[in-house]
């Protein structure tokens, strides 16, 4: 299934990165809002993005994942 996400966010042209946290690769086009993100400068002098998955953001209390309810379309 994740093979699928990451063919999307290819198409789509947005990042594809694993999650600092459980280390599970996701897409831009599945971030909230309100996701867990940070800017580092590396040694090499470019900043790189740091970002938690949706899920391990929505498990520490930071935001919000929407949950396919009975007969709900998303």
């Amino acid at each position: 299934m994740r093979f699928i996400h990451w063919l999307y966010a290819t198409f789509l042209g947005t990042f594809w990165i694993p999650c600092e946290r459980c280390k599970v690769g996701f897409g831009g086009h599945e971030v909230a809002h309100n996701s867990a993100a940070t800017y580092v400068e590396g040694d090499d002098g470019l900043k790189h993005l740091y970002m938690l998955c949706p899920w391990c953001t929505y498990e520490l209390g930071g935001g919000v994942v929407w949950r396919k309810e009975d007969g709900e379309d998303i």
